[in-house]
């Protein structure tokens, strides 16, 4: 993780960057949002999901940890269905990078060569 943010930090128009961790992606992206002033909208279908996690939701699989960090930060967001709540508020991440680049270069932002295993769908819009 600590090389591609390091590559990625090099790239011109990468103005923040965060590893989302024990917030969630939420909780992460509410403060980046909150730092710059700005707001951000997530499309829930471009969310990379580990294959199965929505049947582990649907089933009640769900730390409880979730439910703490939306209670933490929930009143910033919008509607969303219980499930996407779930999700996008689950401690259990494994420190995928969130990047803030600018409007400029959003559109022709792709990872370094060298990070081209990465995912890196273009989840929100600021």
């Amino acid at each position: 993780m600590n090389l591609a943010g390091a590559a990625f930090a090099a790239i011109d128009g990468v103005k923040a960057m965060t590893d989302v961790t024990g917030f969630g992606l939420l909780g992460h992206l509410s403060e980046v949002c909150r730092g710059a002033g700005v707001q951000a909208q997530l499309r829930y279908a471009d969310i990379p999901k580990l294959p199965g996690v929505e049947d582990y939701i649907a089933a009640g699989a769900v730390p409880g940890g979730t439910g703490r960090n939306f209670a933490s930060y929930g009143h910033l967001m919008g509607e969303m269905p219980t499930e996407w709540r779930d999700l996008l508020c689950d401690p259990q991440t494994s420190g995928g990078l969130l990047l803030a680049v600018t409007r400029r270069r959003r559109r022709k932002f792709r990872p370094p060569r060298r990070s081209s295993a990465l995912s890196w769908p273009p989840s929100a819009s600021w």
